[in-house]
Order: structure tokens, then C-alpha cells, then sequence
């Protein structure tokens, strides 16, 4: 937000069904104006999303969707004879193709980090630098470099080779 003001969803949930009434449409157009006024928001920022029964089963149903994506992956190399692992590529990703592994359609960030690497805090107690010093100390060094240059993406299948992949979690 340094180049711009915040934007403001506001969301309100029925489990009833959703009409366009005169009188609450008319609330909510007073409402937005008011927090338009006060000047905090991001011209046309407030948005303001309805949801009856429908419209949450529909979000429930989309919570519940297996997370996949498919991008373009032109630059690669094929990492091979790494234990237990059945593919693994190192390559790199413009950023409009990797934001489509952690962006959805609404431009919201979609919960896809599993594990967080905090360069910040030193190794001793902290798990994630631990395994790291662990890796670079063991006869497994070929695990580093897969798991520790850049983003790593793990998934359950991948089909590919090729320009365009599709990554596939499975619950």
C-alpha cells in the first residue's frame, strides 16, 4: 500500500436467500458513501459482496476444491536420481506465471506455503534453519539445493515435461 490507499471488501452473509431489496441496497449505498467520505479507501475500493445461501455453498464448495494450477515453465532442468522424490525440476518462473500459483482469481493470496523459511532468526531454536544446517552437514547435500534455492513447490502430481505444467495437491 505504499502507492496507493487500502481497499475495503465488505461481506455480508445470509442463510437465507439474497435479493436485491430497494431498502437495503439503499443502506448499503449510504454505508459506502460514508466510509468513501472518509477518505482512507482507494477510489472505487469498497466493494461490497452479498452472500445467500447460494453463494456460500458455491465459496464452500470452492474451499473444498483440490488446489491446481497450470503454468508456463519454458526455463528448466530436470533434477534426477534423488531418493523418493519421482520428479523435481529447477528452473525459473517470470513472475506473471508464479502468481498463479499463489494468487487467485480475486486476487487474494491463496493458503499454499506449508513451511516458512525465517532468514531472520538464527538456527538455534528455530526448526526450520535447524534442517537447513542439518542438510548442509549431512551426505544428502543433493536435498539442499532442491529444497533450499528459492520458492520450492511440492506437490502430489505433476504432469509434464513440457512448456506448460499442471501442479495437483491431493488431500
Amino acid at each position: 500500500m505504499r502507492n496507493r490507499s487500502p481497499y475495503c471488501k465488505l461481506y455480508y452473509m445470509t442463510t437465507g436467500e439474497w435479493k436485491e431489496d430497494d431498502n437495503l441496497m439503499t443502506l448499503v449505498r449510504e454505508k459506502k458513501n460514508e466510509l468513501h467520505s472518509l477518505g482512507m479507501f482507494e477510489t472505487n475500493g469498497i466493494k461490497f459482496n452479498p452472500c445467500g445461501t447460494d453463494e456460500i455453498r458455491l465459496l464452500y464448495r470452492k474451499s473444498q476444491e483440490l488446489p491446481e494450477v497450470t503454468i508456463k515453465f519454458e526455463k528448466y532442468t530436470p533434477l534426477s536420481d534423488i531418493p523418493n522424490v519421482k520428479v523435481a525440476y529447477y528452473g525459473l518462473l517470470p513472475f506473471s506465471e508464479f502468481k498463479k500459483i499463489i494468487v487467485d482469481d480475486n486476487d487474494n493470496i491463496k493458503p499454499v506455503f506449508n513451511d516458512n523459511i525465517r532468514d531472520y532468526l538464527e538456527t538455534q531454536d528455530n526448526e526450520v534453519n535447524n534442517d537447513m544446517n542439518s542438510s548442509l552437514r549431512s551426505e544428502n547435500l543433493i536435498y539442499f539445493s532442491l529444497m533450499n534455492n528459492g520458492v520450492t513447490v511440492v506437490a502430489d502430481n505433476i504432469t509434464g515435461p513440457g512448456e506448460n505444467i499442471t501442479i495437483k495437491t491431493t488431500k
